[in-house]
């Protein structure tokens, strides 16, 4: 007799664009995994005045880091608007964290000079932009969640680069969270991969006292700061996807053993 499929539950961000989690559906299914995708946190736009009046100022930044897929879009709300200046942000060097976030640059704003996706973390791209930056006269454009840490900024100021962060968007939780989050762990899936720490804080909200229930589940971290924060939440990481993409994530998936 053949074993039931394994139920696996992705934790991640809502999105417009379902072409990420249609990737990761196909991937998983043909795998042979039962796949259910979770919205868990949408974002909220912010500074855009003060975001659109860096943007204009081409000529005084020698690039751009883009670090998520919100942060492209924080961007196309503005530059959309005025093509001349997109075209100028074109001929300029843009760092972007994962395949996902080069992606959509490339689809939304048609950048073309993307660099760095294929280091998979921010502590990556860091070191990344100040190998193959040799700009340091003007500061690099950095608009980025309210919660993003400093691993960027930090590396770069102690490497002699100039950078100008702007808050561009926040995390809220999504509107059907909790209702969602009963329904989906009312079965106890036997995998929950989770994509970032707000997303680790906002389930373990919604779940309440019912998050215990993940003594019984195994877990996934994408990148090493969201497993510190289930670790720190008291929940066992049974194992880490070093990139988000589906690939990698398939491979930590297969790295677990399943009672």
């Amino acid at each position: 007799m053949s074993k039931a499929p394994v139920n696996i539950v992705l934790c991640k961000s809502f999105s417009n664009n379902n072409e990420t989690i249609d990737n990761y559906k196909s991937i998983f299914e043909k795998a042979g995994y039962n796949f259910e995708y979770l919205p868990t946190i949408c974002f909220i736009f912010i500074n855009q005045c003060e975001l659109e009046k860096c943007l204009f100022k081409t000529d005084s930044y020698s690039g751009m880091i883009l670090t998520s897929p919100r942060s492209v879009e924080a961007v196309d709300l503005i530059l959309t608007k005025h093509p001349n200046i997109l075209s100028q942000w074109r001929e300029l060097p843009v760092y972007c964290v994962g395949p996902s976030t080069e992606n959509l640059a490339r689809k939304c704003l048609n950048l073309r000079s993307c660099f760095g996706s294929h280091c998979g973390n921010s502590e990556n791209l860091a070191k990344f932009i100040s190998t193959n930056l040799k700009c340091k006269d003007k500061p690099i454009l950095y608009p980025c969640s309210e919660i993003s840490r400093d691993t960027i900024e930090n590396h770069l100021i102690e490497n002699e680069y100039k950078i100008k962060k702007i808050i561009s968007y926040k995390t809220i939780p999504c509107d059907t969270l909790q209702q969602d989050a009963e329904r989906i762990f009312k079965l106890t899936p036997q995998i929950v991969v989770f994509f970032s720490p707000s997303v680790v804080d906002n389930l373990l909200i919604a779940l309440g006292a019912k998050a215990t229930i993940f003594k019984r589940i195994k877990t996934i971290a994408i990148g090493s700061i969201t497993g510190q924060s289930l670790t720190n939440a008291g929940i066992v990481v049974n194992a880490i996807s070093d990139k988000p993409d589906p690939e990698s994530l398939l491979k930590a998936v297969q790295s677990i053993k399943l009672s």
